[in-house]
């Protein structure tokens, strides 16, 4: 056994496939220096024993699903230089006995991000005290909360402890405050992340930048989104030759894009998105060939792409979108074999879609949707299927024409067909009942004619088909009958006729049906009143630990013997939003369906890109409630919402953590709860 191997120095399983918990047989192995069990699958709570391994020299354990507190033993661990246990779901504080006491003297980097980790202002006095030799601190995208002027405020610990320290990464946290001053005088830093964290710069202080690109000349990753940093990008953003990453997104940052830029040859990583940047893309931008990702989007960015796109062969992602970009899409896109997202939306881009790209083969997301575009879809388009990658096309609201290509029956793994709000006629090809991926059609608005292929309705994924306003004919499809996940039928504005299977009215939650209810029988389309014989509520999942791939939220419903009190409660909802914040509503009604809270889509703006927002609301103990999120684009929400009582989650409130992930698209999405005291007893977490 495990445990009999004693004089073991090196447990190297990276990247398998290992499952279960870490066998407390492992505090055995006294002579053990290097545990590395990343990438894996492993679960519970770390034994420990593990505080026994007093050789242990680095402890790799990021990218599992490791749960629970992290053990105060490891402050044992005397010898330990190198801990990594990001990418996990561990959660509560970080215990002080890790830096008390002369606790992992030894230590010099340290990684818990991406984890649940809790604490506030009053849980770090002395933070770090023992840690003289760290140099990298990562603890970003936690729940970590506080007053950074507090005195024993994590940011202020870090600030006034740690001043060794070359990495510190405390971004996607929920602190408040400013950010300490001591951060940008570190002339050794390699890495500032600080973006999300909630702090924010002291006055928008226009001389951020200024003392960064002065005194930091070390750094290769720099992350201020959303810290209040205003005025211009200074000339000398091309002195830092070693920058590898800059993010200053969701600022007041304002002037044009530098070309000094064009001097950062090392550059992988540029987001100056949602900002008040003006004037046109620097050429020199496209100079920089080892780019991968490269966002402008919601700006004040005019002028044309230039055909030196097509230099940044290591391009993965461009983000050009809500801009006022013109001309056309040059061709030399097809050059951009990389490509994995291409979001133009949102400009004012004329001509037609280049055949080239079809090159782009590697591509998942395609976005060309509300430009000035012309001309027929291009057959190459068929060829995006070529390393089976394309989930969403959008190319809705221009002013295509022509026929749809039978070619987008090639597109076997595509998602999200959005093609709607154009001049496309001729028939819907047969060949699109091929993808059987396919949950979310869009071709709406258009001038289609001929009947619905009948293949269309066995397809298993189905959650949004909209087919209104065309010129459809002949009789719905029976096989629509076979769908047991709709969300949304819109069949109205057509010459349609038949009826609208009884088996899409037993769905839950009801789908929303439209149809022409002159021609179209229907019995739950507000056509004929209809009563489902059966409860519609599911039954609540054992527990939600049991589905590590969570898209629904369990049922909160109590027995029906539960008596219901009068007392109030304050619940908060907590929204992380994607890029596309205005298109994001929420909605909460009663058991009668009385709304108790309303904001509508709209309310969001921009400024909300991939940022939280928090708000609270007063409900009766004892009910149960509907939480509505709203998405009027169609294409869901890319971010998570938490549901949890009070102004603090933690694991007793929390009603509800639903994680919105890639592909979940909806107009509409209901998280069923019951407002207790206690919430419920599975760990949501």
């Amino acid at each position: 056994e495990l445990g009999e191997l004693r004089v073991l120095t090196h447990i190297i399983f990276a990247n398998n496939a290992l499952s279960g918990s870490v066998p407390s047989e492992i505090g055995k192995l006294v002579m053990l220096k290097d545990l590395d069990v990343r990438s894996n699958s492993l679960t519970y709570e770390l034994p420990t024993e593990i505080g026994s391994l007093s050789s242990l020299i680095r402890l790799s354990l990021q990218e599992n699903k490791l749960l629970g507190p992290l053990p105060s033993e490891i402050r044992l661990l005397s010898s330990l230089q190198a801990w990594n246990m990001s990418n996990n779901n561990v959660f509560d504080k970080i215990p002080t006995s890790l830096w008390q006491g002369g606790s992992l003297r030894n230590l010099e980097s340290l990684d818990l991000s991406h984890n649940l980790l809790t604490g506030d202002e009053y849980d770090f006095e002395s933070f770090g005290e023992s840690w003289g030799k760290l140099t990298s601190l990562r603890l970003g995208k936690n729940f970590l909360r506080g007053d950074s002027n507090h005195d024993y405020s994590l940011p202020k610990s870090i600030s006034q402890k740690l001043k060794s320290l070359t990495e510190i990464d405390i971004s996607s946290n929920f602190f408040v405050g400013t950010v300490p001053d001591e951060f940008l005088g570190m002339g050794e830093m390699k890495l500032l992340k600080l973006g999300n964290s909630g702090l924010k710069f002291q006055d928008g202080s226009e001389e951020v930048l200024n003392r960064i690109t002065s005194k930091l000349l070390s750094l290769a990753e720099l992350d201020l989104t959303k810290c209040n940093v205003n005025g211009f990008i200074p000339t000398q953003i091309g002195m830092l030759k070693k920058l590898e990453s800059i993010q200053l997104s969701l600022n007041g940052l304002t002037g044009t894009i530098p070309s000094h830029f064009g001097f950062l040859s090392q550059l992988t990583e540029i987001r100056l998105d949602i900002n008040q940047f003006t004037g046109t893309i620097p050429p020199q931008i496209f100079t920089l060939n080892n780019l991968t990702s490269i966002s402008f989007a919601s700006n004040k960015l005019n002028g044309t792409i230039p055909s030196q796109i097509g230099l940044l062969s290591s391009l993965e992602i461009m983000e050009f979108q809500y801009n006022k970009l013109t001309g056309t899409i040059p061709s030399q896109i097809g050059l951009l074999s990389n490509m994995d997202v291409m979001y133009l939306d949102s400009n004012q881009f004329t001509g037609t879609i280049p055949s080239e790209i079809g090159n782009i083969n590697n591509a998942s997301e395609v976005f060309l949707w509300d430009n000035l575009l012309t001309g027929t879809i291009p057959t190459q388009i068929g060829l995006l299927s070529k390393f089976g990658n394309l989930r969403k096309i959008w190319l809705d609201r221009n002013n295509l024409n022509g026929t749809i290509p039978t070619q987008v029956g090639m597109l076997n793994s595509l998602e999200s067909l959005h093609l709607y709000s154009n001049e496309l006629t001729g028939t819907i090809p047969s060949q699109i009942g091929k993808l059987t991926k396919l949950g979310y059609i869009f071709l709406n608005n258009n001038t289609l004619t001929g009947t619905i292929p009948s293949a269309i309705g066995n397809m298993d994924e189905w959650r949004m088909i909209n087919l209104h306003y065309n010129r459809l004919t002949g009789m719905i499809p029976s096989d629509f009958g076979n769908v047991d996940r709709l969300e949304t039928l819109n069949l109205a504005g057509n010459q349609l006729f038949g009826s609208i299977p009884l088996s899409l009215c037993k769905i839950y939650p009801y789908p929303e049906i439209k149809v022409d209810c002159k021609s179209v029988t229907c019995y739950c389309c507000g056509c004929i009143e209809y009563t489902p014989t059966s409860s519609p509520f599911p039954s609540m999942p054992p527990s939600l630990s049991q589905y590590p791939s969570t898209t629904h939220i369990p049922s909160l419903l109590p027995s029906s013997s539960q008596a219901p009190t009068l007392e109030a409660v304050i619940i908060t909802i907590e929204i992380q939003f994607d890029e596309y914040p205005c298109d994001t509503g929420w909605s909460i009604t009663d058991d009668d369906k009385n709304m108790i809270y309303d904001i509508p889509s709209g309310t969001y703006s921009a400024e909300n890109k991939n940022s939280v927002d928090d708000d609270q609301v007063s409900l009766s103990l004892g009910f149960n409630y509907t939480f509505q999120l709203k998405d009027t684009h169609g294409d869901g929400l890319k971010g998570r919402v938490i549901i949890y009582l009070g102004d603090t989650p933690d694991m007793n409130s929390t009603l509800g953590y639903y994680v919105y992930e890639e592909g979940n698209e909806f107009t509409t999405h209901d998280i069923l709860f019951h407002a207790s005291e206690k919430g419920i007893i599975e760990n949501n977490f």
